[in-house]
């Protein structure tokens, strides 16, 4: 009898300092990959790029995806941009999606961006500022969410400030997707504008340069700090 009494006593108390692990493992977990608790990953899985000139409609705009647009890894998109020249248009679409079984929330946007103009200092900011982009950006729910995230971009955005506009945005209203949900990059145009001539040279600065944007979204788990 004395023997039942004990096993009883052990398994009360293993079973207490179970329950308090388990509160303990619950507060304080943090999800970084794939755990048995759910799955985080937020996928780059379709872009698309037009080319053509700012007085063309989308009819005349030709399709280039097959050679201008790439990804590197599950996470990031790639557009090339070639020889540009003055009312030179590039159109670009994306789409980022939450694979996972948990929120992600997006917790920034990155566009590196590369050039001929860059040296140790950096990619030129005239150059930058006579790259104009418009178009929208947005979540689109497959989720039920009826609350809408739109971001519209500002006529006056350069690729210069494009990124700072858009952190602002998802900053201030929490931009979050839910397992399913889109994060669409729709109808983006980049106009290099040409509107600083190199008196040297004869022609407008930066005219016959490449840029290639490199398009990543940072993500967190929607209860991590």
């Amino acid at each position: 009898m004395k023997k039942k009494r004990l096993l009883a006593a052990i398994l009360i108390a293993c079973s207490a300092f179970l329950g308090a692990g388990y509160g303990w493992w619950t507060d304080t977990l943090v999800i970084d990959g794939t755990v048995s608790t759910g799955e985080f990953k937020v996928a780059a899985i379709e872009s698309k790029m037009f080319q053509g000139k700012v007085e063309d409609d989308e009819n005349k705009l030709i399709d280039i995806t097959g050679k201008s647009c790439s990804r590197d890894g599950e996470n990031v998109l790639i557009y090339n941009m070639e020889d540009l020249f003055p009312g030179t248009m590039y159109s670009f679409e994306g789409l980022f999606r939450n694979d996972g079984s948990i929120p992600a929330v997006i917790d920034g946007f990155v566009i590196n961006i590369d050039s001929d103009t860059q040296d140790e200092k950096g990619i030129n900011e005239d150059f930058l500022k006579q790259l104009s982009i418009q178009g929208e950006v947005y979540i689109e729910s497959t989720s039920g969410n009826d609350e809408e995230k739109r971001y519209t971009i500002p006529s006056e955005t350069s690729l210069l400030n494009f990124s700072e506009k858009l952190n602002e945005e998802i900053d201030k209203n929490n931009w979050k997707l839910e397992p399913g949900d889109l994060l669409v990059f729709s109808k983006c145009i980049i106009t290099f504008t040409g509107e600083v001539y190199d008196g040297i040279k004869k022609e407008n600065k930066f005219e016959g340069e490449d840029i290639t944007l490199n398009l990543q979204i940072a993500f967190k788990q929607h209860n991590q700090q």
